[in-house]
């Protein structure tokens, strides 16, 4: 005889693994009839969120228990997206009173309470969408191209930074969704967006050390350590004997407004530990070298000098 406790933990085990949610296709697949669905609900062991799904035990599941349960409630296909998907990806702060789906295609008169269900042709379910958390999403590229109907440019811009900061982006994907998708409205705003954080050659950070180390060999200067941990960050170069560090000010990485005020974080806490910083650009490594160098030089003969007079090695 099967031990009358097995559903209950079946059911436990799959709701721990969706933020506390379950839908009645998967309760019955589990084996529970419907004459039970119904007494677990009368008994308060099941909290019904949306028509067919429910929280197991309690209805404070989170809000990522509430995302969850918003695509399960508007059937096969649906997705987080727009400011709720942009949310979920750590794009934005702030989130949308309503949460935001997208299923596929244009038919259907599903509206749980609480949710904007959005309906795209151009939405392609072989490439729009991923899960992250056990929660079905929009893409981080297809979550910008939704937030351009929705936020103003500002906005816009400065998720598409947040997006790059995390290095979240595929910029390959970028321009397949902005390909795709030609006349439709907020592409033109994306794409301008995109051209802003992706000039056409930018230095990459193994780049950016090798032209470096190149330029210390070629002109006689120190060599220094590369990727070294410095007050507990990793720097691009650093010169142990002088106390000096430089960072790949690199556009592929460090083009946007939240990177800047990364850097600038990451250059104060660096130069109140004692060590004099330098930022250069891929463009002047690459077409200014000469300034690099001479930079790099009077800020290492400069640190040299005081360690001779204070007759120890510079912090």
């Amino acid at each position: 005889m099967r031990d009358l406790s097995d559903n209950g933990r079946r059911v436990a085990a799959l709701a721990s693994t969706q933020h506390g949610v379950v839908t009645r296709a998967q309760l019955l697949a589990l084996g529970l009839s419907e004459t039970k669905i119904g007494r677990w609900l009368d008994s308060g062991r099941l909290v019904q969120l949306h028509h067919g799904v429910y929280a197991v035990g309690h209805a404070a599941i989170g809000q990522r228990g509430w995302w969850f349960a918003a695509t399960a409630a508007c059937g096969p296909g649906a997705v987080l997206s727009h400011g709720s998907a942009a949310a979920l990806w750590e794009l934005r702060a702030y989130q949308p009173k309503r949460i935001h789906v997208t299923r596929p295609g244009t038919g259907g008169r599903i509206h749980p309470r609480g949710v904007r269900v959005h309906r795209y042709r151009s939405f392609d379910p072989a490439t729009d969408w991923t899960v992250v958390d056990a929660i079905p999403v929009t893409t981080v590229e297809r979550t910008l191209l939704d937030l351009t109907l929705v936020l103003g440019p500002a906005g816009v811009r400065r998720a598409f930074g947040q997006a790059d900061v995390l290095r979240l982006l595929d910029f390959a994907e970028v321009d397949r969704l902005i390909a795709a998708h030609p006349r439709r409205r907020g592409t033109r705003l994306l794409a301008a967006i995109a051209a802003e954080h992706r000039p056409d050659q930018p230095l990459s950070r193994s780049d950016f050390e090798e032209r470096l180390l190149e330029l210390c060999l070629h002109h006689d200067l120190p060599r220094p350590q590369v990727n070294h941990r410095v007050a507990d960050l990793e720097v691009d170069l650093f010169w142990p004997a002088h106390g000096v560090v430089v960072e790949a000010d690199t556009s592929a990485f460090h083009g946007t407004w939240a990177a800047k005020e990364r850097d600038s974080a990451r250059d104060a806490r660096l130069v109140a530990a004692g060590y004099v910083v330098h930022r250069f650009t891929d463009r002047q490594v690459a077409t200014a070298p000469e300034t690099v160098v001479a930079a790099l030089r009077r800020s290492l003969s400069d640190r040299a000098r005081m360690a001779g007079r204070i007759g120890q090695r510079p912090v």
